[in-house]
């Protein structure tokens, strides 16, 4: 798994783009990167942009990585998520991490394209 983190200057936005195949312990490493990236140039607004990860997550793995954004994130954050390829929109999955960020005041939603991810980030 590799990522890049980035931030678009013009709207205060972190853009990391993940690729390659999902693995949990580099989930600390990642998360890591993108608090101190984001406290150097204090925004709380994300694209995270899976597309290209090839993701098979369990759903202990869902609930952990919710769990974990809460304990860097509060309920200015905003992450918009764009899907991986892998996963349909409708997938249970989505709904149940979506549910386990809501319930710790993050707001999240998902995306099938920056351009929309990027426009829901402004609003």
């Amino acid at each position: 798994m590799k990522w890049e983190i980035e931030l678009l200057k013009d709207d205060n936005v972190i853009l990391v783009k993940t690729r390659g195949t999902w693995k949990k312990e580099l989930f600390q490493k990642i998360l890591k990167e993108i608090t101190e990236f984001a406290e150097t140039n204090q925004t709380k607004s994300f694209i995270i942009d899976n597309f290209d990860l090839d993701s098979s997550f369990r759903i202990i793995d869902i609930f952990v990585i919710g769990e974990q954004l809460f304990h860097v994130a509060d309920y200015k954050t905003k992450i918009a998520m764009i899907n991986s390829k892998m996963m349909h929109p409708s997938d249970e999955k989505l709904d149940f991490f979506k549910t386990v960020v809501d319930n710790r005041g993050i707001n999240l939603e998902y995306f099938d394209g920056f351009d929309k991810a990027l426009e829901w980030i402004k609003s």
